[in-house]
Order: C-alpha cells, then sequence, then structure tokens
C-alpha cells in the first residue's frame, strides 16, 4: 500500500518503527511516501512466535512438577494394582523355585529359571516410577549358595515411591537381615 503526502523541500528520510508496523518515510522533493511492508513483518513474526514456542516446549518436560507423576485416579490404582499383581507372580516364582530346588531365588536367573513371565523383571535396585510397572526388586536373607527366604519390593503410583506392601517368602520378616543379590 503506497500512500503520497506533501511536505515542505529540504526534508530529510525518517525511519519510524512502531510496534508491528514498519513505516518509513522519505521525502524526496515535493512528494512523501509512505510504505508499510506488512508481509516482511508478518512473516518476521511469526518466525518470532514459532522460536518462542519452540522453547517453551523443551523447558515444558524439564519443569512437569512432581505433583502430577502422584496419582489418587483410577489410572494410578491400576497402574499400582498390575505393579502388585507382578510382585504376587514373582512370589509364587520364588516359593516354586524353592519346591523344585530347595532354596530360595539367588539371582535374576534363578527367577528366570523358575518360569517368571518375560514382562516381569526382577532387579537389585528399588524399582522406580519410569520401571515399576514391570520391576520388582529381590533380596534374600541365610546363604548365598541357598537362600531361605526374601522379600519383594515393588513400585506405588498413587503414592510415587516405594509401596509399603512388602511380600516375604520363606523364612523372611520385616526384621531379617537382608542380602542384595549381586546380579
Amino acid at each position: 500500500m503506497t500512500t503520497s503526502t506533501r511536505i515542505p523541500d529540504g526534508s530529510h528520510p525518517i525511519k519510524i518503527i512502531v510496534g508491528l508496523l514498519v513505516v518509513i518515510i522519505i521525502a524526496s522533493g515535493t512528494s512523501f511516501y509512505l510504505w508499510h511492508n506488512d508481509q516482511a513483518n508478518i512473516k518476521k513474526n511469526a518466525e518470532i512466535a514459532a522460536e518462542k514456542k519452540k522453547a517453551s516446549a523443551s523447558t515444558l518436560n524439564n519443569t512437569i512438577p512432581l505433583a502430577n507423576y502422584v496419582r489418587s485416579d483410577a489410572a494410578g490404582k491400576a497402574r499400582s494394582a498390575k505393579a502388585q499383581s507382578n510382585a504376587e507372580t514373582a512370589r509364587s516364582v520364588a516359593e516354586m523355585v524353592n519346591a523344585s530346588s530347595g532354596y530360595y531365588p539367588r539371582t535374576r536367573s534363578d527367577f528366570e529359571s523358575g518360569k517368571l513371565p518375560s514382562g516381569i523383571i526382577p532387579s537389585v535396585a528399588n524399582p522406580t516410577y519410569e520401571n515399576g510397572l514391570t520391576t520388582f526388586r529381590w533380596e534374600y536373607i541365610g546363604p548365598s549358595t541357598a537362600p531361605t527366604g526374601g522379600r519383594i519390593t515393588y513400585w506405588d503410583f498413587t503414592t510415587n515411591t516405594i509401596s509399603t506392601n512388602v511380600f516375604y517368602v520363606g523364612a523372611a520378616n520385616s526384621s531379617s537381615k537382608f542380602v542384595t543379590p549381586e546380579s
């Protein structure tokens, strides 16, 4: 869009920037030209907005409050129920290993050979929010060659911590001295 207006001779070029609108005033002889460059401004503002959106999206994942992970709703309860069910399955497998070999599992491979389903994973570390649906922690009591019991802990998605509900097998109880397997 071009608008022309007369101004006195001898004026100097002036450039005025106003928000999203760039206005250029050029005095040329007795003519005055006003250019308004909408297309360039629209493109530049779209680029700036895209950069701001990209920058805010990259930090979004790092700023989610922990409260968003603590779930007392149906989904959190369902995930906790699944983790507990997997821990109960592991307890049954530990009892089967003891029944067939005369001792409780010593290592992860003892669980696997005891027919632990492939989606359930024994670990020497505590489960976390990321792996708690399928992972449980195993610790045993007694000699490493023939454990006499053990405990299974799992993740509680409603409290976002290790469950206070612990499964003991064999001679193990809350006052037992537990050993973490090497693998």
